[in-house]
């Protein structure tokens, strides 16, 4: 699923959620072994995720303002100014380089958790259907893939036919699509605040290293925290303090929630690609998987009505499920922060 179909979907659970006064996170997850065990994987590879992002972000802009910078601060060239950015030209060829250490350590987290939940989900299956199939992300062993795993993405080895590509895929995808998008935005609100304020190139290379990795609303929450403190009458030395401490807080608070999505994503299609692979081989009956929504709780609005919708529907292997609020949905999540899981079950 594409992230506009996905942001979609996002967008109506922070609907629900409001109208009913909930927090957007659900804390129910399926009451099945392999709804826990697929949580459990997740949740088990968030820290590497976030790591990397915090990592990128960090790096991402070079320590002196790039060659023109100033020039074009002067001219009020906005659009070109935007364009000498490293994050600019997130998802073509030449990446920067701090996108490429993101990618590349998007990639090596996506491949642990797709081999981890294949390997779970081909375990679940062989006792489920009495098969003897045995995931691989290649034709190595288990144990010499995870020692040389970094190495197999890099070399771009041939994998299973299904995993590097939605791994390659996907780590670009989130790049260009869910991180530049955003950080594009943000820039260009700190450009028009800067240039409608008079400050100098100088300060405004700063302010964008400074918030750096930060969405545009992020952002503007900081700015009011600033001037907060100042309208406190705080000096400008504890002021930079509070406000980076608040910036750092927010920017940690968005890596998690990346990761957790992320991460919940990639445990899903390596159970998905398990399945498909086996059906490939010959070994698996005509099979079905079916959407499991996490259980009902006292929270009315958990799970969300677009879960509900899809809880208990079928699918081919190779299909979607039908959504009355997304269309055609490929299997959970349907949402970020989405906790339902998906089995499989001898067709009628």
């Amino acid at each position: 699923m594409g992230f506009v179909r996905y942001l979609k979907g996002y967008e109506l659970l922070k609907r629900s959620r409001a109208l009913a006064g909930r927090p957007i996170w659900q804390d129910t997850i399926p009451d099945t072994a392999a709804g826990r065990d697929s949580y459990r994987i997740a949740v088990k590879h968030e820290k590497a995720f976030s790591r990397a992002f915090l990592r990128a972000m960090r790096n991402l802009m070079p320590e002196e303002k790039p060659v023109g910078f100033a020039t074009l601060w002067r001219k009020g060239n906005l659009d070109e100014i935007m364009a000498t950015l490293p994050f600019f030209n997130a998802g073509e060829i030449n990446q920067p380089p701090a996108w490429q250490g993101l990618i590349d350590s998007l990639e090596r987290a996506y491949g642990s958790i797709v081999f981890e939940s294949g390997v779970d989900a081909s375990q679940r299956m062989n006792k489920k259907f009495k098969t003897n199939f045995r995931f691989t992300l290649n034709d190595k062993s288990e144990n010499d893939l995870l020692a040389e795993h970094e190495q197999i993405i890099k070399a771009d080895i041939p994998i299973n036919p299904y995993s590097i590509s939605w791994i390659k895929s996907h780590a670009l995808e989130l790049i260009a699509e869910g991180i530049s998008v955003p950080q594009i935005s943000t820039v260009r609100d700190i450009l028009l605040r800067n240039f409608s304020a008079g400050a100098r190139a100088e300060l405004v290379y700063e302010d964008i290293k400074r918030n750096i990795g930060l969405t545009d609303r992020e952002y503007k929450a900081v700015q009011n925290r600033r001037l907060l403190h100042t309208s406190a009458g705080l000096p400008d030395t504890q002021i930079d303090v509070l406000v980076g401490d608040y910036k750092e807080k927010l920017l940690k608070a968005r890596a998690v929630r990346i990761a957790r999505t992320e991460t919940i994503k990639a445990q899903a299609e390596g159970r998905r690609t398990a399945w498909r692979l086996a059906q490939d081989e010959g070994i698996l009956p005509e099979v079905v998987r079916e959407w499991i929504s996490a259980p009902a709780s006292l929270n009315p609005t958990r799970p969300c009505a677009i879960c509900l919708d899809l809880d208990g529907k079928e699918a081919d292997l190779n299909g979607a499920y039908e959504s009355e609020f997304l269309g055609p949905v490929l299997g959970p999540p349907s949402h970020p922060h989405c906790r339902c899981t998906e089995t499989i079950k001898q067709k009628e």
